[in-house]
């Protein structure tokens, strides 16, 4: 869309280079963007050279780029081919780690989108219902191509998140991590980082607004939540559900600034549908499970009324629920039994 945009097609253009350009909206590779290739330095058949080469893994030109690259596309494509080649040639971090430690996360041709690796676990896996509830709203708008995406779900009660061939994606033994699989292999780990990727990669401005003070009206309550809510409730549900003995002050001490938190939320939401504003966003989906699990760190929220409001609203979103489903944990069951989980953690 971008390159049909800002670049003039010439209309003696041959069919399989325009086809070229066109399947770069499909592509969904960061080399393909044409918004980040110097349009006024290179002329339009050194862009055209960029995308198709970026674009090869598409079906409709996989073949055309290998065979007939020269007979069919304007000399000046050969500077753009050239560009792109250089990029291509880069490989992502992860995959130089895929080849160093012999695991193979590339699907099969035709297959997902991306992998997404969360947790299978005894307690709540929060940051992966982050993962999960973001996989299934970008589904159901129609971002993902026709595989959609996988999840992986790694074993914490037995530490599968430390074998090396995980360690080998995320050096922090920790979940969540994605494999973009429409970006080469490309891998990234930390929850914040990856709701920003998907966002920026494949939501369109959909959960991320385009617009620079919308978009940082989103970011500053997801990171809220990755510095603030998700650090301080985690310990609170440390120090109240998991550790084997008790420990009051920890326990005070996080549950009360647990509180201060959701008192900051409930301003903002007194004032705004939705916390990054008035559209829903990734701010909402990073928050909505802490949030909705308020009982497993000590927390009622009867008396924040805006808060309420916000929880019942994301809560019913089809996506939201579907992204819950995975390691599924029922609140008043983790509760009834919230002294096995404790043995089980310690």
């Amino acid at each position: 869309r971008e390159l049909r945009k800002n670049i003039p097609i010439p209309g003696d253009l041959p069919q399989p280079a325009f086809m070229a350009a066109t399947s770069l909206s499909v592509a969904r590779s960061p080399l393909c963007s044409a918004a980040r290739l110097p349009r006024d330095a290179l002329p339009g058949g050194a862009v055209l050279g960029s995308a198709l080469l970026a674009s090869r893994r598409a079906p409709a030109v996989r073949g055309f780029w290998t065979s007939q690259q020269r007979s069919f596309l304007p000399p000046a494509a050969a500077a753009g081919a050239a560009c792109a080649a250089s990029l291509s040639r880069r490989r992502s971090l992860a995959s130089a780690r895929r080849a160093a430690t012999g695991t193979a996360v590339e699907p099969a041709a035709g297959g997902p989108d991306v992998t997404l690796f969360t947790a299978r676990s005894t307690f709540p896996a929060f940051n992966g219902w982050k993962m999960t509830i973001l996989l299934e709203e970008l589904k159901a708008a129609g971002k993902f191509g026709p595989e959609g995406f996988e999840v992986r779900e790694l074993d914490l009660d037995k530490r599968e998140q430390k074998e090396s061939w995980f360690l080998a994606i995320n050096p922090n033994g920790r979940i969540p991590a994605l494999v973009d699989h429409r970006a080469g292999g490309y891998a990234l780990f930390e929850s914040g980082a990856i709701m920003t990727y998907l966002a920026d990669v494949y939501g369109d401005g959909f959960l991320l607004p385009l617009d620079r003070a919308a978009r940082y009206d989103v970011l500053q309550w997801l990171f809220f939540q990755c510095a603030g809510v998700g650090p301080i409730q985690g310990q609170t549900h440390a120090f109240l559900r998991y550790v084997p003995e008790p420990v009051p002050y920890a326990e005070e001490r996080f549950r009360n600034e647990t509180r201060r938190l959701y008192e900051v939320l409930e301003g903002r939401l007194q004032r705004a549908t939705y916390v990054g504003g008035d559209e829903y966003s990734i701010a909402d989906i990073a928050l909505y499970p802490w949030i909705a699990y308020h009982p497993w760190a000590g927390q009622d929220i009867t008396d924040l009324p805006a808060l309420q409001r916000w929880v019942e609203l994301v809560g019913a979103r089809p996506a939201v629920q579907r992204g819950l489903g995975y390691n599924r944990k029922d609140l008043a069951a983790l509760l009834a039994g919230a002294d096995e989980v404790r043995r089980t953690v310690a």
